[in-house]
């Protein structure tokens, strides 16, 4: 009798290589998964920090928006591609001219105080990465009978509902909308997917 020899033979090893290459290439496929999916939650979080800023940064500027003086720099004037208006905004001594624009793929806000010695104006990025923004306005204009959309909004009387429709790569479109001056209020039931009073 002949004896067997202790070791592998040299099919054994290399299905050996071939199982411990595949499990290999299984783990790092589920690494990488587990990694994609982490970027993918920290930009999706990212996102809606981004929506959450300009949702209330943007709610906060027309809700405490007043109707200045007639030819006053800065009464409500706006187009779909921005704004400006004078607000009286929560935690500041004096009123600022508020100013939205909406400058290729961002939507930015500058705040300049009015009427306060050595001011400095704040310039915000409210956000960007954007395929497409673009700025409405509802309101009865003052030659016109019934409220309705409008793509510009000449002043000086504001507007009762602005609204802000965004376009974001790989997440679609979203809107914006405020109430313009606080106690601004609807004398009919609105629906804004429509853009028109429920009851005519």
């Amino acid at each position: 009798m002949s004896e067997r020899q202790a070791g592998f033979t040299l099919i054994e090893a290399l299905i050996g290589i071939v199982l411990m290459a595949s499990i290999s290439v299984g783990l790092v496929l589920v690494l990488r998964g587990m990694t994609d999916a982490q970027a993918g939650v920290t930009r999706l979080a990212a996102g809606q920090e981004n929506r959450v800023l300009l949702n209330e940064t943007l709610r906060d500027a027309l809700t405490y928006s007043y109707r200045g003086p007639n030819g006053a720099n800065g009464a409500f004037e706006g187009s779909s591609l921005g704004f400006q208006t004078l607000a009286q905004l929560p935690g500041r001594m004096t009123p600022s001219q508020v100013n939205v624009q909406v400058q290729g793929d961002a939507v930015s806000m500058t705040l300049t105080p009015l009427g306060a010695i050595n001011a400095n104006t704040d310039a915000v990025m409210l956000i960007d990465g954007l395929s497409r923004a673009r700025l409405a306005y509802y309101g009865k204009l003052e030659n016109t009978d019934r409220a309705a959309w409008y793509d510009s909004w000449p002043g000086p009387d504001l507007p009762r509902l602005v609204s802000l429709e965004i376009d974001e790569p790989g997440r679609g479109a979203w809107r914006v909308e405020a109430l313009v001056g606080g106690g601004a209020r609807f004398d009919c039931d609105f629906d804004s997917d429509a853009g028109a009073c429920l009851d005519g």
